[in-house]
């Protein structure tokens, strides 16, 4: 089968995995937010970052570095394994002996149970790495989307009925634990693999030779996402802070698959073509553009939206979130380049290269983050949103070195579908005014406007992005 052909077939199984999972979480939000109140969701945010920590403490590295190598033996998976395993309980001992500070820092005592046990989905967690490694390099997502599906689905009913019956942050910890649990036993009992007692320990410098770079990349770019959660639980309030973590998951859930399904196929796939520079580059411009083409109109016009959005799906506790929403939106925009651009350095092995920017970027975010504290939540965001076109230039700044992907190259690829998204979402945005309908005829109305408006000029304009979509359409159509 064609590189072409795995990379299509891959992406697509690989979104619709992501975009059912993404579409039962966002219903199960939903009916949660109904339930619980956003200091529940402020609880979930306090506790993040630490989470989040201890996750990549567990991974270190270890799945990107197996997935990039050319040969991977079963010595070398088992050896992955026992590592992932024995880190994920150090980091869950770590977690649970730092939970009365963190509860301390907070002046939340609640936190010292909640991180006790959502702090075991770490090592959970663990038991599926090498699984979902070995389907990741056979590019076999179907397998993922049947396991992960229900799994999700069955953990969402779990969150709803304890949010029902009134356990509040506790439905949101059910929910996180029972999706580890089911995902990973669904692995074990579907798929044959096992570990064998053996530890290759000249294996285990090669992959955290690659790996602990990750790792520490991984804990800098954690600290950069999930510090400003972090500082408004801390500076402001508990429900200023779940106002703020709604935000960030509807987001996530709404947009989050469409970047991801990308990524994750085309790190296998280009990886095996890593030292065609020619080829990578060609490869790249044409991820790039079909991703942008896609992203850039969804997100402006959600951002447009932003408001009758909220109000149309949310009580009132909820509303004051949209304006949240509408900014992170904007810090968004840029994600696919930020993806792309790292991707480039994973593929290329500069691991290296990988942290020395992620260093960089956590400087520049703490720096803006002091300078707005005390402006105000909105203002925090606003800073978001200028770290992330400042990180786009660093990011883009390698890519230029590794396959000499210039930023005017760059700029050519995105920059049409990204004026005739943001005119679309302007003229979305200020026509609101004209129309007092119900709010969510509202949503549904100019949502569908905008993506006929979007599909028609793009066509109308030609634009090489729309006929890269369109091949990539008609290529899964004709995948069989």
């Amino acid at each position: 089968m064609s590189l072409s052909k795995k990379t299509t077939i891959g992406v697509i199984w690989n979104f619709s995995e992501q975009l059912g999972r993404r579409a039962i979480s966002l219903v199960v939000t939903l009916l949660l937010a109904y339930f619980l109140v956003p200091e529940d969701f402020g609880l979930l945010a306090m506790m993040a970052l630490f989470l989040a920590l201890a996750t990549n403490m567990m991974d270190s590295g270890v799945k990107e570095a197996l997935i990039r190598l050319p040969d991977v033996s079963d010595a070398d998976l088992s050896s992955a394994f026992f590592l992932n395993l024995s880190l994920g309980l150090i980091a869950y001992v770590i977690l649970c002996s730092a939970a009365p500070w963190i509860a301390d820092f907070y002046h939340e005592p609640r936190l010292i149970r909640l991180l006790q046990v959502s702090g075991l989905i770490v090592v959970i967690n663990a038991f599926q790495v090498i699984q979902v490694v070995i389907m990741t390099r056979k590019l076999d997502f179907k397998a993922q989307l049947i396991i992960t599906l229900p799994a999700t689905l069955v953990s969402g009913l779990i969150a709803i009925v304890m949010g029902y019956f009134g356990f509040g942050v506790w439905a949101l910890i059910g929910q996180m634990i029972s999706s580890s649990l089911l995902i990973t036993v669904f692995f074990w009992t579907r798929f044959t693999w096992r570990p064998r007692f053996i530890i290759n320990y000249s294996f285990f410098s090669e992959i955290l030779n690659f790996g602990y770079k990750l790792f520490i990349s991984g804990v800098l770019s954690i600290l950069a996402k999930n510090i400003f959660s972090a500082v408004i639980a801390k500076f402001y309030s508990a429900s200023t802070a779940g106002l703020y973590y709604l935000s960030e998951r509807m987001l996530d859930v709404l947009m989050g698959q469409l970047v991801y399904a990308i990524q994750n196929v085309t790190y296998p796939v280009l990886s095996s073509i890593q030292n065609d520079t020619s080829r990578l580059k060609l490869a790249y411009r044409r991820v790039l553009g079909i991703s942008v083409f896609i992203v850039f109109p969804i997100i402006l016009i959600m951002a447009a939206l932003a408001e009758p959005l909220f109000k149309s799906i949310f009580s009132e506790k909820w509303w004051a979130a949209s304006s949240y929403f509408q900014i992170m939106c904007l810090g968004f925009v840029l994600y696919p380049l930020h993806a792309i651009n790292l991707n480039i350095l994973k593929v290329r092995g500069r691991s290296d290269l990988f942290l020395k920017l992620e260093i960089i970027k956590v400087s520049i975010s703490v720096l803006i983050l002091t300078m707005t504290l005390n402006k105000g939540v909105e203002a925090i965001l606003l800073g978001q949103v200028l770290s992330s076109f400042i990180a786009y230039f660093c990011n883009s700044y390698y890519s230029i070195k590794l396959i000499n992907y210039s930023l005017v190259e760059q700029f050519i690829d995105f920059a049409p579908s990204f004026m005739l998204s943001t005119l679309i979402a302007l003229v979305i945005y200020f026509s609101q005014d004209l129309l007092h309908w119900h709010y969510l005829i509202e949503v549904i109305l100019f949502a569908i406007l905008g993506a006929v408006s979007y599909l028609f000029f793009s066509y109308y304009l030609k634009l090489k992005a729309f006929i890269d979509f369109k091949s990539f359409i008609l290529a899964s159509i004709k995948r069989e």
